[in-house]
C-alpha cells in the first residue's frame, strides 16, 4: 500500500552482518593483530560471551519476549518502558564498535574505556539546589549553549560561587560514584565537598571549540545511608569566564553494585586493558557467523593444559 514503507523495508532488511564496515583496527590482511587475539582471551576469561556471545553475534538480544539487563547504567532520566519503569536494557551488538561511539545506552560513555565505570543513578538538576558566592542562572544563555542543558543550568563566575543541594539519597550509604555535567567556558578547578568535608578538587580545561557538554567524574565518593547528605559544587580558581553546571548523577552503592560485572576490567592491567578494547574495536563483518578463532589462553607456555581453550564464534 505503500512504495515508500516497501523501501524502507527493504533497506532495514539489508542490514545484516555485510553491512558492518572493515574495523581499521585489524592487521592489512583483515587478520586479528597479536595484541588483539590477547584481547579475545581477556574478553572470554572475564565471562564477556555471557551477553556478549559470539555465537549469536556478540548479543543475547532476543525477539519475542525481550532479554533486559540493568547493568547499573540506568538513570531517573532513562525514561520507561511500555509504561513503567526500565527494568533493564537490550544488550547491544559489539560488531562495528569502532565506528558507533558513544557508547551505553545514553551515550554517556564517550569512548569504549569509560564503559567499565559510568554508573547510572538519580539525576538532580543543579538549579534545585542552593546558590552562594555570585552562582547564578543565566539570564540569556549564549547561542553555543542553546537548549542543550537539562531543564536549566546554574553558572559558576569565580572563586567561591557554589551550589550546594540537600537531602541527596545515598542509598545504603557507602562508596558512591558522582558526575557532574558541565559547561567549560573557562579553565578551571571544581571541588565537591560531602557533607562538610572536601572531597576532591578537579581541574577542568575550556575547549578551543566550546560546543560541547562535558562529564566530570568523582569515584569513591562517601555517601551516608539515606536522603542525608548534602552535596556542595564549589569553584576554587580565579578566571573570569563562568563555567557552566547543569546536572549530577548520584550512583550510589546499590548502582556500583550492578556495574560490577564491566567494572572488574579495571582489576586488569593498562596493557591487558589496552588489548581488551582492541580486540572490541576490531569486531567487524569477519566476525559474523563464525571465522577461524584465535589459539589458546595463557596456560600454554606453561603446559597446564586446564587452561587451554578456543573462542567459540
Amino acid at each position: 500500500r505503500s512504495q515508500g514503507l516497501d523501501d524502507l523495508a527493504a533497506f532495514l532488511t539489508s542490514l545484516d552482518g555485510s553491512s558492518i564496515g572493515r574495523s581499521p583496527y585489524r592487521a592489512f590482511d583483515g587478520q586479528l593483530t597479536a595484541n588483539a587475539q590477547a584481547g579475545a582471551v581477556h574478553f572470554q576469561t572475564l565471562a564477556c560471551a555471557n551477553c556478549h556471545g559470539p555465537a549469536t553475534g556478540y548479543t543475547d538480544s532476543t525477539h519475542g519476549t525481550v532479554t533486559l539487563h540493568d547493568v547499573g547504567t540506568l538513570r531517573t532520566s532513562s525514561g520507561q518502558r511500555l509504561g513503567g519503569p526500565l527494568p533493564g536494557i537490550d544488550t547491544p551488538t559489539l560488531l562495528g564498535l569502532h565506528s558507533t561511539a558513544p557508547y551505553l545506552h545514553d551515550g554517556s560513555a564517550p569512548a569504549v574505556g569509560p564503559v567499565w565505570f559510568v554508573t547510572g543513578g538519580e539525576r538532580i538538576q543543579m538549579e534545585d539546589g542552593v546558590f552562594a558566592g555570585g552562582a547564578a542562572l543565566p539570564g540569556f544563555p549564549s547561542i553555543n549553549e542553546d537548549s542543550a542543558f537539562h531543564g536549566h543550568m546554574v553558572q559558576l563566575p569565580g572563586a567561591g560561587a557554589s551550589v550546594t543541594l540537600n537531602g541527596v539519597d545515598g542509598g545504603p550509604g557507602g562508596n558512591a560514584r558522582l558526575e557532574l555535567r558541565y559547561w567549560p567556558r573557562d579553565d578551571g578547578t571544581l571541588r565537591l565537598i560531602v557533607n562538610g568535608a572536601t572531597i576532591e578538587d578537579k581541574n577542568v580545561r575550556r575547549e578551543a571549540v566550546q560546543f560541547q557538554w562535558q562529564r566530570l567524574a568523582f569515584d569513591d565518593v562517601p555517601l551516608t545511608a539515606g536522603a542525608t547528605n548534602t552535596v556542595r559544587i564549589e569553584r576554587i580558581d580565579a578566571n573570569n569566564n563562568s563555567i557552566g553546571v547543569d546536572d549530577i548523577t548520584i550512583g550510589h552503592a546499590d548502582f556500583r553494585a550492578l556495574i560490577e560485572p564491566h567494572r572488574v576490567v579495571l582489576d586488569m592491567s593498562d596493557e591487558d586493558q589496552a588489548d581488551l578494547v582492541l580486540f572490541l574495536r576490531s569486531l567487524d563483518s569477519t566476525d559474523v557467523g563464525g571465522g577461524e578463532p584465535p589459539l589458546f589462553a595463557d596456560g600454554f607456555e606453561s603446559g597446564d593444559t586446564s587452561a587451554w581453550f578456543r573462542l567459540v564464534q
